[in-house]
């Protein structure tokens, strides 16, 4: 979800569309979480955004390898730049928020859930705690962080391969990371058929994703595309888009296969520069939006969950939460994203550990405080305490011998 959108593409300039399709993919996720109904597979904007992001670090990296100015730790720099400014106020506003509004044990689970989004793994932790169409991940201030964890955990791994392929075995770079793309999709089928909620949070069902935007940038250097056939990729990857979109829902078996049909209308678009469809996704309210998505993906949710906590599921509610995302991603993009993308705020490292021991720091303390129940009055701390009063084998013994009820 957090493609370094001001070091765009493979070529030398910002794309448009680039900014216009993250436009798309934000805009499907936000009216998914908050009106579903109108977009019941508004949730692959998450997978628009894999292919994205798979295409522009590649397309960076692949650069600086060419030119011989490629670095790991300044790789790493760029990453933090990019992800922490915007995230640790979302993360501080979930938790004053949830010592506000959340029951102990729900705001214990908020607390772990925390800590591992500070370590980039909340994805790992979703996939023993719950699954991302479950009625209660509704109450998930951070649910929706599990996409920064697999994207970080991709780029962990990432960048040292796309090394050593480049300086030893460069023919073999993308028939490579094909064959890997492969595996991850025989990996991702595997896991739907068999774990569902593995196959929607785990990264090796995900790397696929990211390997189809990765293999646009061969594409876009190797191969000569005329413009008709641009014209024609152009309008066929906007009809995948769009089709997955109104199509896909909470029961498509997902990722796996039907991952590809957003992931590939993706890829086609990124390889149809100039094609008319994109052409469309240039339009300047649609940038405008990309370049604030970051912003807009972090805190849209939280605001959605402690908005229908505090004020119930009025669609006026709803409203008010999503209008307040836009304002404070737009907040967020002009005074705290961009100081740090364009270099304005010089320090990185210590900034950087210094918010996330802090943030570290609170979700143990209110993990071991068991979500601090002493905010609540001894009649509330009763009831919630009743609620969570209930034997684990209830289930076995009330079972017959033969199993049933």
């Amino acid at each position: 979800m957090s493609a370094e959108s001001n070091l765009a593409s493979p070529v030398h300039h910002r794309r448009a569309d680039i900014q216009g399709l993250r436009a798309v993919a934000v805009l499907a996720v936000v009216i998914h979480h908050a009106w579903a109904g109108l977009l019941p597979g508004g949730f692959v904007g998450v997978d628009v955004f894999f292919v994205l992001s798979g295409f522009l670090i590649t397309g960076i990296l692949m650069r600086e390898l060419d030119q011989r100015q490629f670095s790991l730790t300044g790789f790493y720099k760029r990453r933090i730049r990019r992800l922490f400014p915007a995230l640790f106020p979302v993360l501080a506003f979930s938790m004053i928020c949830g010592l506000i509004l959340l029951s102990p044990t729900a705001l214990t689970e908020l607390a772990l859930t925390q800590f591992f989004t500070n370590l980039f793994v909340s994805n790992l932790a979703f996939i023993r705690i719950s699954g991302y169409f479950d009625p209660d991940a509704a109450l998930r201030p951070l649910l929706h962080t599990w996409s920064l964890g697999v994207e970080e955990q991709f780029y962990l791994l990432f960048p040292p391969l796309l090394l050593a392929l480049h300086r030893f075995a460069r023919r073999l770079l993308w028939p490579v990371l094909l064959i890997l793309a492969l595996v991850s999709l025989n990996v991702a089928q595997d896991y739907v058929a068999n774990d569902p909620v593995k196959a929607f949070y785990h990264p090796f069902a995900r790397a696929v994703e990211l390997l189809i935007g990765a293999l646009c940038v061969g594409v876009v250097r190797y191969v000569p595309l005329r413009q008709p056939m641009r014209q024609v990729l152009s309008w066929l990857g906007f009809a995948a888009i769009a089709v997955s979109l109104v199509v896909l829902s909470d029961m498509t078996p997902f990722p796996g296969l039907w991952a590809l049909l957003p992931c590939l209308g993706t890829a086609a678009m990124l390889v149809a520069t100039g094609g008319q469809a994109n052409r469309l996704l240039e339009a300047r309210p649609l940038v405008v939006v990309g370049d604030m998505s970051y912003s807009l993906y972090l805190w849209h949710w939280p605001l959605l969950v402690y908005g229908h906590l505090a004020f119930g599921l009025s669609p006026w509610v709803t409203a008010t939460a999503v209008v307040l995302s836009f304002g404070l991603a737009w907040v967020s993009r002009r005074y705290v994203e961009e100081p740090w993308l364009d270099g304005r705020i010089k320090p990185v490292w210590w900034p950087a550990l210094a918010a996330t021991t802090a943030s570290i720091l609170v979700c143990v303390v209110v993990y071991n405080l068991n979500g601090v129940p002493q905010r609540f009055a001894a009649p509330e701390r009763a009831l919630f305490a009743a609620a969570q009063d209930y034997n684990p084998d209830r289930d076995r013994c009330h079972k017959r011998s033969n199993g049933t009820l």
